[in-house]
């Protein structure tokens, strides 16, 4: 998530139809990057010629913007990293909920890694990566905090759910190939809503907050 969403001065005023249509924003800016990136690579002037490229769809770059003065995300903290930053621990805070989904990841990339054959690899990597961006989307969700982003943690936990919903789909999918994997896949699955479960309740209590201003 671009660093500036976690500015409160930025995220003042919003609601969550706002925030939800700037997160959409981004996701047709990573996209549209990532697009680009393979024609762009390594080539003379290739942060300007991805910029010229982008601005050919409108509203993906911020008004007033300029080659060499807007990146897609700030790298200015590892550009400018010492010697003494690479010895450094960028592990996050424990948190219950992800570490329970960072176990679960690794679990079912044990079994990604155990599987054979092109067709069962692709289905196993493509639950990895649902795997990954539910992570992801967690994470930022936990690490908006500050009151006026409460409508952002707010679309950022729909997401969450949204991620949630598609695994199990994903899951329930594979179990009905593999019907000898339906106990563990049973027991992600049930992992899997009680995080929901959570998140749900988070909401209505996020909402008597925000309501209570």
């Amino acid at each position: 998530m671009t660093r500036q969403y976690n500015d409160p001065a930025f995220g003042r005023g919003r609601d969550e139809f706002q925030w939800e249509q700037e997160l959409r924003r981004e996701d047709r800016r990573i996209s549209c990057y990532f697009r680009e990136l393979p024609l762009c690579l390594d080539l003379p002037g290739e942060d300007e010629m991805i910029f010229e490229n982008m601005q050919a769809c409108p509203g993906l770059i911020p008004a007033g913007a300029a080659p060499g003065h807007w990146q897609l995300w700030d790298s200015s903290e590892f550009d400018q990293a010492g010697e003494e930053d690479l010895e450094r621990d960028f592990s996050r805070p424990r948190n219950e909920w992800l570490d329970r989904l960072d176990r679960m990841q690794g679990e079912w990339n044990a079994l990604a890694a155990r599987s054979s054959g092109d067709s069962v690899t692709q289905i196993f990597l493509a639950v990895s990566c649902a795997f990954g961006k539910m992570q992801v989307h967690f994470a930022d969700y936990e690490d908006t905090a500050a009151p006026e982003l409460r409508p952002l943690k707010l679309c950022l936990g729909k997401r969450v759910i949204d991620d949630i919903n598609e695994l199990c789909s994903m899951l329930h999918a594979v179990a009905e190939i593999w019907p000898g994997l339906a106990d563990k896949i049973d027991s992600f699955t049930e992992n899997l809503l009680q995080t929901r479960e959570f998140l749900t309740d988070r909401f209505a209590e996020i909402r008597r907050q925000q309501d209570s201003i």
